[in-house]
């Protein structure tokens, strides 16, 4: 395995309509290859008919594919982190959102940024810092640098 795999909605918009039965064979190929998989939730039913609660379909994805990681989203329950020690969820504050894009990319990098600082569960906080911050700004172009993940949000500061 090599590399980290995120799966999003843009999927069907990769898909070649003269092979649409390569499609799930080639995503499932994708998605095992990675040593880290982002899948959301809703992802994870669309792309590969996997239901549940977070829990259950971050555990099936992990059974599915063997990957080192995997990281789900689903909005304001989660994230989850499935390990080979087991999954933690992780608890989510709520922001004022000003502008949503970007806010996912953002968790996905500074979770890559904990992976490649050797501490993954870090980088999951992180990310859940940076795609808080990424939705309180407009503009899908998130500017924080990596010593300022480490500073807690929300409480008395308005942003």
């Amino acid at each position: 395995m090599s590399g980290s795999v995120t799966l999003g909605i843009y999927e069907k918009a990769l898909r070649s309509p003269a092979e649409p039965d390569d499609w799930d064979a080639f995503m499932s190929q994708v998605a095992a290859d990675g040593f880290t998989l982002f899948c959301s939730i809703k992802d994870a039913k669309s792309v590969f008919g996997i239901e549940g609660t977070g829990e259950q379909v971050c555990e099936q994805l992990y059974r599915r594919f063997g990957n080192e990681y995997i990281v789900s989203t689903n909005h304001l329950d989660g994230p989850y982190l499935r390990t080979s020690k087991g999954i933690k969820k992780y608890v989510t504050t709520p922001v004022p959102v000003v502008d949503r894009p970007g806010a996912g990319d953002s968790f996905v990098a500074a979770t890559l940024h904990g992976f490649l600082s050797n501490d993954v569960e870090c980088g999951v906080r992180w990310g859940q810092r940076a795609a808080e911050y990424a939705l309180t700004h407009m503009g899908d172009l998130t500017r924080i640098r990596a010593q300022e993940l480490d500073i807690p949000l929300g409480g008395d500061i308005n942003r």
